[in-house]
């Protein structure tokens, strides 16, 4: 009975890792004048060089460009950060009280620990000019150390679409 709902608990925690998603945005800005960007290059060279990050940078490249912005390294609009991290995550599920039949009670507590690795994305889209923030997206989900180059392909554009839905913010000026 209990690895029953140890697999059920995998399960759900396999079902709830879904792509979590939350955005921020400076209210007085205007977003319509935005047209063209480029990327703020990372000082990290170690960060710079993961291919996950490669990945995150052609998804917003492709977006932006399919919504009709420009990359444009020398009069950009705006400037596009990404940030990239991971860390382990425990999950505990208590199952109560376990039952005996004709209702007595044993004295056992079931308790599941499940430890697992999330990772997030943030985007961060500054204002060229003035350098200051005018956007940020952030996305987090479980991920999997076993995941093949086009799964996790497939995950960093769905992570992209995701954020980049909510840009420009439509309640903007």
């Amino acid at each position: 009975m209990r690895a029953l709902l140890a697999c059920l608990l995998a399960l759900t925690l396999l079902g709830c890792s879904s792509l979590d998603t939350s955005f921020d945005y400076d209210t007085g800005a205007d977003f319509s004048r935005l047209r063209a960007y480029t990327w703020i290059e990372d000082s990290s060279a170690a960060e710079a060089a993961t291919l996950t990050l490669k990945r995150v940078r052609a998804a917003v490249d492709e977006t932006l460009v399919a919504r009709g912005y420009r990359a444009d390294a020398q009069a950009p609009d705006f400037l596009v950060a990404a940030h990239i991290s991971s860390a382990e995550r425990v999950q505990v599920t208590d199952w109560g009280y376990t039952y005996a039949p004709r209702g007595a009670w044993y004295g056992a507590h079931d308790i599941d620990v499940y430890t697992y690795q999330e990772g997030t994305l943030i985007l961060d889209l500054v204002d060229a000019a003035s350098r200051s923030l005018l956007w940020r997206g952030t996305a987090s989900r479980m991920v999997d150390p076993d995941w093949t180059p086009q799964e996790r392909e497939e995950i960093v554009r769905e992570a992209v679409a995701a954020l980049l839905e909510r840009f420009p913010p439509t309640d903007s000026r």
